[in-house]
């Protein structure tokens, strides 16, 4: 009996640990370094994001749709993707090469921007379920101030389609893109409510 009493007692510790690992995987992990200038980010680029997820295209994907949604926030923030690009050529960069400390302050003197964004996909895929299809995404995001390389913020949030009804409570997301748009929204409100700000006329 009570071997019986012990082997359920364990089971259901390893259960509730499990559980709660798979929450805690869910929620966004973001550290504060240093502050948020007071001025706001006035003009910054957004580097190619790294791509180690099993998608042949994630960081294309993310690094469109995060853009995307800086540009809607922000308007007139961020260097355009083409002289970045001219920026990583001179510097002989292949445009998924992670560039050097050094490497990154000739890229923002070049580009005459303070600040770089910088992130690396982990994971993106589309599983089918007997519900549908049940996108997972999760992406590693930094700011950086581009004068002395110092990081201000980073993120990483892990999240599924079905997440956003299970826990958030919004409706099922269905698609990959739609996925990641909410998970850049998600990350760059909570950056919002920490101090990130376009730039102070």
């Amino acid at each position: 009996m009570l071997k019986l009493l012990y082997c359920a007692v364990l089971i259901g510790s390893v259960t509730l640990l499990l559980g709660g690992c798979h929450r805690a995987e869910s929620l966004p992990e973001t550290r504060l370094i240093s502050a948020f200038p007071s001025k706001g980010v006035c003009r910054a680029a957004v580097l190619p994001f790294k791509n180690q997820s099993d998608h042949p295209q994630g960081g294309i994907i993310a690094y469109r749709i995060f853009t995307a949604e800086l540009e809607q926030r922000y308007p007139g923030m961020l260097v355009l993707e083409g002289d970045t690009m001219r920026a990583f050529r001179r510097l002989q960069l292949g445009r998924y090469e992670h560039p050097s400390q050094e490497q990154l302050r000739l890229i923002a003197d070049q580009l005459n921007c303070s600040h770089l964004f910088t992130g690396t996909v982990v994971r993106m895929e589309e599983r089918p379920e007997s519900s549908g299809i049940n996108p997972a995404f999760a992406v590693q995001l930094t700011l950086q101030s581009a004068a002395d390389n110092r990081i201000i913020v980073s993120s990483y949030v892990a999240r599924e389609g079905e997440e956003y009804r299970r826990i958030l409570h919004y409706g099922k997301v269905n698609t990959l893109t739609g996925l990641v748009k909410k998970t850049f929204e998600e990350m760059l409100l909570s950056w919002e409510n920490l101090g990130l700000s376009g730039c102070a006329d």
